[in-house]
């Protein structure tokens, strides 16, 4: 359960936010993996004090945008 209501979303009870360790679970990559991504700035990420954030919306668009289409035989 979430500590705070405005981390959560009003369609889903899961957080809104992710830490690099959660985003990297839930797409099956290496935290590292995300912390270069957000290095070359290729993932959104939100910095409050030392605590870096990404949104779950952010996240998705990030693996939509990375997706290869198989080509049709």
């Amino acid at each position: 359960m979430p500590i705070c209501k405005a981390m959560t979303t009003k369609r889903s009870p899961e957080p809104a936010w992710l830490s690099v360790t959660e985003a990297a679970e839930a797409i099956g990559m290496s935290r590292k993996f995300i912390v270069r991504e957000i290095e070359r700035r290729a993932l959104e990420v939100h910095r409050f004090g030392r605590i870096h954030r990404i949104r779950r919306e952010a996240l998705a668009a990030y693996v939509a945008a990375h997706r290869i289409d198989a080509e049709a035989s």
